[in-house]
């Protein structure tokens, strides 16, 4: 009897989701609209196109900030977002920017933008890796036809916002 008592506690802990948390570790969750995409909270927002500036409006209008997407593992969960929930053919503005000083790329938060692979696309014709237009083209976006990889985009441009909340 102890035995299935333990084996049916056990089923239900492994069929049931959970999250850990004691007092060192609260559980956090992300407001909405956004959504949890791997560790961050997110706003894919497809229906808005505007420039790199009215697209950080937007972000701020959700007290949050054009993403940070500053891990490979995490532009592989953005990738893998895109093409899941359809989102396949729009383009998406992200935080980091060389606006200040050309080539020193930023994220919002001023820690700098990693550079070369995996992150920034490359084009074959040039034979050149992103970002690659001097300072025609301060902000960085992901396009859907360069495989969401990081391009240097001029900040007129119209792209979606793809927002973050950090729970930081």
């Amino acid at each position: 009897m102890r035995c299935s008592v333990f084996a049916a506690v056990v089923a239900v802990s492994l069929a049931t989701p959970s999250t850990w948390k004691d007092d060192y570790h609260p559980a956090k969750s992300c407001p909405m609209p956004y959504q949890q995409v791997a560790d961050r909270c997110l706003i894919f927002a497809a229906s808005e196109v505007s420039t790199w500036h009215d697209a950080r409006a937007y972000c701020h209008g959700f007290l949050g900030d054009l993403a940070q997407v500053d891990s490979a593992d995490l532009l592989m969960a953005v990738v893998d977002f895109i093409h899941d929930e359809g989102l396949n053919g729009h383009n998406f503005w992200i935080g980091a920017n060389d606006e200040a000083q050309e080539g020193a790329w930023k994220w919002p938060d001023g820690s700098d933008v990693h550079m070369g692979t995996p992150f920034w696309g490359y084009w074959t014709s040039p034979s050149v890796q992103e970002p690659r237009d001097g300072t025609a083209s301060n902000y960085c976006c992901l396009v859907s036809n360069h495989f969401y990889y990081f391009g240097d985009c001029w900040g007129t441009e119209k792209y979606s916002p793809l927002c973050e909340f950090r729970l930081d």
